[in-house]
């Protein structure tokens, strides 16, 4: 047992949650409960009741960003699954694809706007030169 703040902790190590399961936390003042469902051939899936708390979801998504003239910005609509208008979403520029950072100019994101399944990415050219056609892995980070 570990002891934090005077109070016992039990580890728990290799437990292995069949069918159903609930697993709930009782404190003062708030009661919580998390459960899970899972098949043998099916995809985990977890249940939050509540919108309190955090719960990251993660991935990447690839975006075909046309040349930009100087100085300018491209708005581009793209599809995250499970991403609603309420949660926070960031985003960055994972890799560049096949044709690389440009010499003469890069682009940045310059804002994210998560909706109902997807994101209106706003992208940004900073520089005095044009950038050239880029495939961009983006990668993204929301929570809830």
């Amino acid at each position: 047992m570990a002891t934090y703040s005077g109070f016992d902790f039990t580890t728990v190590r290799g437990v292995n949650l069949k069918n159903s399961a609930a697993i709930r936390v009782q404190s003062e003042g708030f009661t919580h409960t998390v459960g899970v469902k899972n098949a043998a051939d099916q995809d985990l899936a977890w249940y939050f009741p509540q919108k309190s708390g955090t719960f990251p979801i993660a991935g990447t998504f690839e975006v075909n960003l046309p040349a930009m003239t100087a100085a300018t910005e491209y708005g581009t609509n793209v599809t995250i699954t499970g991403i609603r208008v309420e949660d926070g979403l960031v985003c960055s520029i994972q890799k560049m694809g096949t044709t690389g950072l440009s010499e003469r100019a890069y682009p940045l994101i310059a804002g994210v706007q998560p909706g109902a399944g997807g994101a209106l990415i706003t992208f940004f050219n900073p520089s005095a030169s044009a950038t050239v056609y880029s495939d961009l892995t983006i990668a993204y980070a929301a929570v809830r």
